[in-house]
């Protein structure tokens, strides 16, 4: 209805009189995501022809989209608050009259609208909104309750918006929002894209720290990624250590009945307890350069071609580009960094019922294809990326990992969508 405002339209012929909007919506939001669930309803006698008998989509009636579409009791605003979070719903979203109890989403709204929302209550309110927050509060009644009580509305979320926008289902990046956004730019708008940071963790303190796990990291990751997307299947990717997380996100999906279209792991760092260059990166990351080099000499075990590769490769990059985590050289964050670390290192994985694909690049391979068939119940996928380990996430590396990393999402998505 209005240029480069896409959204889902649902047309129905029913036998039945009464309208069945509220029904189908109900139906449909218990087997689809939020996002795929049509914005409106249109309820027709006959669909229209075209003269070869195939239904004339030109000739489908623009949906009017009202709230007598709704199911909820119609709540007028109560205050100044309500009452221009009321008139941002409106312009926003072309809709009126909207009940203070309307959802968001229900009404039409998407991501690209809910970035004009929340520019809109900034500018209007003077209020910074997370995009996020939409996600979790998507009432008028629900952002003014918050607003009222001053409650912190931006609460502590792993979810990183990297790329909100676009119909397509969402990629969680897990723990790299670094290497997420650089890969975003090569995505454009119509693939959605998240980031899920460890700085985003919860009620976490030095006592905590020390008794972190992976799988505490990933069910706050996995919480989080359903306020964005509450049913699956879901894509998910990872960089480097960042895979475990991943993984164990996948296994509690599955423990949770839901489905993983996509787990991609990008030339992953897995079982460090059996992989020595794990530990030199870790001593790396803790002692420094010196260090690393002396521990590099003294075992004969490793050839000489890839200790120069690893000797130029940290020579190359700085510490702060090294890892994959982001924010590495503030040092408020490095006790969080350190006990991930050790989690990852005292993770052990069980068997996954469901498929791995693996990205590795070309030069100095990790090899880890072994140990990933041992716990890839349902196979692994493995795809050759030209380049090394730490300027996968540069030109021109980047381009083709985006090319291969697009196809296999493409593919998930014709397959479980």
């Amino acid at each position: 209805d209005q240029p480069g405002n896409k959204r889902l339209v649902a047309y129905c012929v029913s036998n039945s009189e009464q309208s069945i909007t509220a029904e189908l919506r109900s139906f449909l939001k218990t087997k689809l995501p939020d996002y795929m669930v049509p914005s409106a309803f249109v309820q027709l006698d006959a669909f229209p022809l075209t003269p070869n008998g195939k239904v004339d989509r030109r000739a489908l009636p623009k949906p009017e989209q009202t709230r007598l579409e709704l199911t909820e009791t119609f709540v007028s605003p109560r205050d100044d608050v309500e009452i221009k979070l009321t008139q941002i719903w409106q312009n926003v979203l072309g809709v009126q009259p909207i009940s203070i109890r309307d959802n968001f989403f229900e009404l039409g709204g998407h991501s690209l609208l809910a970035v004009q929302l929340v520019n809109q209550i900034k500018k209007i309110i003077g209020t910074d909104i997370p995009l996020v927050t939409l996600f979790q509060l998507a009432t008028i009644e629900e952002i003014a309750n918050s607003l009222r009580s001053q409650k912190d509305i931006s609460a502590k979320s792993s979810i990183v918006p990297i790329q909100p926008h676009g119909l397509k289902p969402p990629l969680f990046f897990a723990n790299s929002p670094s290497a997420a956004r650089k890969l975003s730019t090569y995505f454009g708008n119509e693939q959605p894209i998240y980031g899920l940071s460890i700085f985003g963790l919860e009620d976490i303190d030095e006592q905590k720290l020390s008794s972190l796990r992976i799988q505490d990291i990933a069910k706050q990751f996995v919480r989080d990624m359903r306020q964005i997307q509450p049913q699956g299947p879901y894509l998910i990717a990872a960089y480097c250590a960042d895979s475990t997380i991943a993984f164990e996100m996948a296994q509690q999906l599955s423990a949770q009945g839901q489905k993983v279209a996509l787990l991609a792991f990008i030339d992953t760092i897995w079982q460090p307890r059996q992989l020595g260059l794990y530990f030199y990166w870790y001593n790396f990351r803790k002692f420094g350069f010196d260090y690393l080099l002396k521990k590099i000499k003294a075992n004969v075990n490793l050839k000489v071609k890839k200790i120069i590769e690893i000797y130029w490769q940290i020579k190359l990059k700085s510490q702060s580009n090294f890892l994959s985590l982001d924010l590495q050289n503030q040092a408020k964050n490095r006790k969080l960094i350190d006990a991930f670390y050790n989690a990852h290192w005292n993770y052990i994985p069980q068997v996954y019922s469901g498929k791995i694909t693996l990205f590795l690049c070309s030069e100095l391979w990790l090899r880890q294809s072994a140990q990933l068939e041992k716990i890839a119940g349902g196979g692994l996928d493995v795809y050759e990326v030209p380049g090394y380990h730490n300027f996968l996430f540069q030109e021109p590396y980047i381009y083709v990992l985006h090319e291969k990393l697009k196809a296999c999402i493409d593919q998930a998505v014709t397959e479980h969508y």
